[in-house]
Parts: C-alpha cells; structure tokens; sequence
C-alpha cells in the first residue's frame, strides 16, 4: 500500500525550506553589506618627497623640499602611532611638539637654508579622505644646496606610521625601514 503525503505536509515542508533558504539569504547579504560598508571608509596613507624650484625673480633662487602625508582613502585615517629615525637611530618625539623641528635642524645640520616649516602629527589624530598634511617644508636659497641636501633628507630619514580606519583595521606606513635595526 502506498501512502502519499497529504498536500498541507507539503505546503508546510516548502514553506519551511522557503523560510531557510530567506534566513540563508538575508544572514549573506547582511554580510555582504557589512564588508561593503568597511571597504567604503578604508583609508590609505601615501607619502611623497616633492621638490619645487621657484624661476630667480630678483638675485634669490627659492627652492623647495616638502615631505607630504595624504589620504588617498575612502575614510578618515586614525593615527595610532608614529616613529621617525635619522640613520637608524629612532627621534623621541614624544617629550614636545618642538622636537621634530630641533631634532631635523641639528641632525641635518642644513646650509643655505632660507626657512623652514613642519606640522606635528600626533597620536590619535584624524586624517580626513583627500586631506594633505605637509610634515616637514625646507626652502634653500640655492639650488646646489636644494639638491644635494633634499637628497641625503631623503636617503637619511626613515619612520613608520601605524593607522586605523573606523572600523579598527589596522595599515602602516614605512619609508627606508630597512634602514633601521629594531
């Protein structure tokens, strides 16, 4: 004798695979979304050394050096640490904001300078999406003196910087780490 199944157990088996296959469904879109949602504040530090050399107007020759931090990300970028070093050795810059500006000027020790500015970036610090922060700026009144001095600048100095985005990802940014022996 066959039995077949009554047409209400089959409603009810449909309707329970339907409710799963929901539950399934709105459990992977969710996550979906989720992961959406932390890619669209992502930030991404980047770095440059850029150089401008101002055309003599009058008998002074301006040029310069500047060490620049953008975020190219989508999301603003919590600064949870910095370090610097000049030929390896790390620069405590903990101890006053004036340090860093200090510590350059003594370490590289520059000629010809014409003036100098720098930014202190700081522990906890927001870097909103498409902002720009000039670190450290250097003007020569030479351009012998530009050249040969944003050089060893660049070839001296190494840091790395430790960020995080909204959601508590964590990023790094280095330059000449392989400089420094930790």
């Amino acid at each position: 004798m066959k039995k077949s199944l009554s047409s209400e157990l089959l409603i009810s088996i449909s309707a329970i695979i339907i409710a799963l296959t929901s539950i399934v469904v709105s459990v992977w879109e969710g996550n979906s979304m989720r992961n959406h949602y932390q890619l669209s504040v992502q930030p991404r530090l980047n770095y440059s050394f850029e150089s401008e050399i101002f055309p003599d107007d009058d008998e002074y020759n301006f040029s310069s050096a500047l060490f620049k931090i953008k975020n190219n990300g989508l999301g603003p970028a919590i600064i949870m640490s910095i370090e610097y070093f000049i030929d390896g050795e790390i620069i405590d810059t903990n101890e006053c904001s004036e340090c860093l500006d200090i510590l350059f000027n003594k370490r590289f020790n520059f000629d010809n300078l014409g003036g100098h500015a720098y930014s202190t970036l700081l522990v906890g610090q927001t870097i909103p999406m498409n902002e720009s922060l000039t670190i450290y700026e250097y003007s020569f009144l030479s351009e012998e003196a530009f050249h040969r001095q944003s050089k060893e600048f660049y070839d001296r100095l190494s840091f790395i910087f430790k960020y995080q985005s909204l959601y508590g990802e964590q990023f790094e940014i280095s330059h000449n780490m392989d400089k420094v022996d930790k």
